[in-house]
């Protein structure tokens, strides 16, 4: 006794490469390819445009920094360390200089290095010196002299801004 399949061949169908309209399955394969590129650039511009500059970043960050009245010396320290850590994060991405694991002396060090002006170094100088006494020496320092070295590094920010932003 023989049992007898019946040819299936219509149930059988080939893949879409295979198939009898490759040009078909290029054309689409390209369409689909623009696409993606077109959405991946739309992203991309979209993404460059909404980023703020750094310099607007420190600024803002400098601005939200606020030291109360009536501070204490760990009020003060949290200050300074936000003070100086702003001015490193802003020279690292304005002169491209891994500055985080500078002292604050090696700060004006490298930018003295790097020939900023004088009349922009010499109050931040101040402002780092005030600032390791503060950290270090744990000195109290006035309301006011906080204020001028905050104004003193947001001065530095404002006229060190490049000309091509």
């Amino acid at each position: 006794m023989v049992i007898q399949i019946p040819e299936l061949y219509d149930c059988v169908q080939l893949p879409t490469w295979t198939s009898q309209h490759p040009a078909l399955v290029i054309v689409g394969g390209m369409v689909a390819l623009i696409a993606l590129v077109f959405i991946a650039y739309r992203a991309y511009t979209q993404y460059i445009a909404s980023r703020k500059p750094y310099w607007q970043i420190a600024l803002e960050d400098l601005s939200s920094l606020i030291l109360p009245i009536s501070s204490s010396l760990a009020d003060e320290k949290r200050f300074y360390g936000g003070l100086t850590r702003v001015l490193k994060w802003y020279c690292c991405n304005r002169y491209g200089w891994f500055l985080a694991s500078k002292t604050d002396i090696e700060l004006i060090a490298v930018l003295k290095g790097l020939e900023v002006a004088d009349e922009l170094l010499d109050p931040l100088e101040q402002c780092m010196r005030t600032s390791i006494q503060v950290k270090f020496a744990k000195d109290l320092v006035s309301h006011e002299q906080a204020m001028f070295d905050k104004r003193a590094v947001v001065s530095f920010i404002e006229q060190s801004i490049p000309t091509h932003n």
